[in-house]
């Protein structure tokens, strides 16, 4: 009998181990989210909110990313990279399918990380709602070289974020079926910056799925097979004279699912900044524009090729400006036309040329709607005239 038991045992792990190898090779998966064309990198630092941190450079290459930064000399100072990825609508990827993400990342030094994931939740979505977004985070105490894997059911709602008032503090809510971004912001606390620059290298990030039903079966079964042999072995080995009174041995009560049960972690560094990304782009518009606003052939989709602006962004950037792009545009040429039109004796149709307007009718319409008057007759007005609406806009970045 005990040989057979023996025989049984060996059967059964031997077939665990063939069915666990079959369902690693046929039912792993893994699908690469960056480097790909359709990723659009961008980078946030601390100084908005009073730190000195910033990006020294960003060059993106075939394999993958490099960002140089600098630390600031604050007790808590912190940068990142981010990409938002451009899938053709609003929708995003749809992470459920999967069990983990990998970071491919290392630095030049030991650096604690956040690792982040930005989903829309479908059921408050509203066009340019940024409140509808859901930011979950997961940290890392140390970037060590090579693969980094995060299960996605170890990403929570932020902290930071319900601490602003975006969500209550009770929300749990977990939405991965439309993710837009990710992020990896690396924080030094504790410790002087160096002062010369610090460098991350972003190789590779992908989702990675080894989840199967029937492969899990088929695992599982002789395993069970196996403890039910060794429980029969136990029992027939034990020998009583007398028939023992059955023992109630009573089981620990089971416990009822709660709606949440709070995670204990080590303290949160500094929030991330949210309109970092959008306050990024909005600085690279006005740049742009303050450079090129004299070429006659601008337009919206010059100025996104050109600026890589996601064509898709600009209607919210502008609009966040409280303008559109046209009255962005002749707001800037015209207030230079009225500069020329005080400071110069330049001829009219000169200066509607050099701000970038190609038809000198078209130029008399607009600063006479912008002034109340024609160019000629705003040469003789007292100074003084209110100028055109200025966009309020942060000062450019390095």
């Amino acid at each position: 009998m005990k040989r057979s038991f023996w025989m049984f045992c060996l059967l059964a792990v031997l077939l665990s181990g063939m069915a666990g190898a079959f369902r690693q090779i046929k039912t792993h998966k893994q699908q690469e989210i960056f480097p790909g064309k359709h990723v659009y990198l961008f980078t946030f630092d601390d100084r908005e909110s009073g730190g000195s941190s910033r990006i020294v450079s960003l060059e993106r290459h075939l394999g993958g990313a490099t960002m140089a930064f600098l630390f600031g000399q604050n007790t808590v100072s912190w940068i990142g990279i981010g990409g938002t990825l451009e899938t053709g609508g609003r929708k995003g990827l749809d992470l459920t399918q999967w069990d983990s993400i990998e970071f491919d990342m290392s630095t030049n030094r030991a650096i604690g990380a956040n690792c982040g994931l930005v989903t829309f939740d479908s059921s408050i979505w509203r066009h340019g709602d940024y409140l509808s977004r859901r930011y979950l985070e997961s940290p890392l105490e140390t970037i060590q070289p090579g693969l980094h894997r995060i299960a996605l059911d170890d990403f929570r709602l932020a902290p930071w974020w319900k601490a602003r008032g975006y969500a209550k503090p009770s929300d749990t809510t977990r939405r991965l079926d439309q993710t837009v971004q990710f992020q990896v912001s690396l924080v030094l606390a504790g410790s002087k910056p160096t002062g010369s620059p610090d460098t991350l290298l972003l190789h590779r990030i992908q989702v990675v799925s080894d989840r199967s039903i029937i492969g899990l079966w088929v695992w599982v079964f002789p395993a069970l097979a196996g403890v039910a042999a060794l429980a029969s072995l136990f029992r027939k080995s034990v020998r009583s004279t007398t028939p023992l009174p059955s023992l109630q041995v009573s089981s620990p009560p089971r416990l009822v699912a709660q709606e949440s049960r709070p995670v204990e972690r080590a303290p949160e560094p500094r929030s991330l900044e949210l309109d970092n990304e959008k306050t990024a782009l909005r600085k690279r518009l006005i740049g742009f524009l303050a450079t090129n606003y004299s070429r006659s052939d601008l337009d919206a989709d010059t100025v996104c090729k050109e600026s890589s602006i996601p064509r898709s962004r600009l209607p919210e950037i502008v609009r966040d400006l409280d303008t559109s792009f046209k009255e962005l545009l002749n707001g800037m040429r015209l207030k230079e036309a009225a500069r020329l039109l005080r400071e110069t004796e330049n001829p009219v149709s000169e200066i509607a040329f050099a701000v970038g307007y190609g038809s000198i009718p078209h130029f008399n319409r607009v600063f006479r709607d912008c002034y109340g008057c024609p160019p000629v007759a705003y040469r003789t007005k007292p100074n003084g005239e209110t100028p055109p609406r200025e966009i309020d806009t942060p000062p450019p970045g390095p």
